[in-house]
């Protein structure tokens, strides 16, 4: 089974802890691939987004088009969104829908 399935898995069962220490451990390891998959931007937005409430993450896309997504508890939701775009990025909340990923630049 993929990360991809296990995450869904994990979602459907409520076990939203397991989900964000299971991104975690999927970030560090594609992390130890290769040496340049990471930034210091990225690692301090990555870090950034922690120390304000952010309990896992990961990177991932290509080619200067990729995201960071984060599990965060609902209450520390609009600190981590202020603290990533304070510090550069462009943050901004998601859902889940039935229908797969959606996404738009406004």
């Amino acid at each position: 089974m993929g990360i991809g399935q296990w995450l869904g898995q994990l979602v459907l069962r409520g076990e939203i802890p397991r989900m964000a220490a299971l991104l975690n451990h999927s970030w560090e390891a594609k992390k130890r691939t290769a040496g340049g998959i990471s930034t210091g931007t990225i690692e301090a937005l990555y870090e950034r987004a922690f120390a304000a409430g952010a309990i896992g993450g990961k990177v991932s896309g290509a080619g200067g088009g990729g995201f960071m997504m984060f599990i965060v508890p609902p209450s520390r939701r609009i600190a981590v969104i202020r603290g990533l775009n304070e510090a550069g990025g462009t943050a901004s909340g998601v859902h889940l829908t039935q229908v797969g990923a959606e996404s738009w630049q406004v």
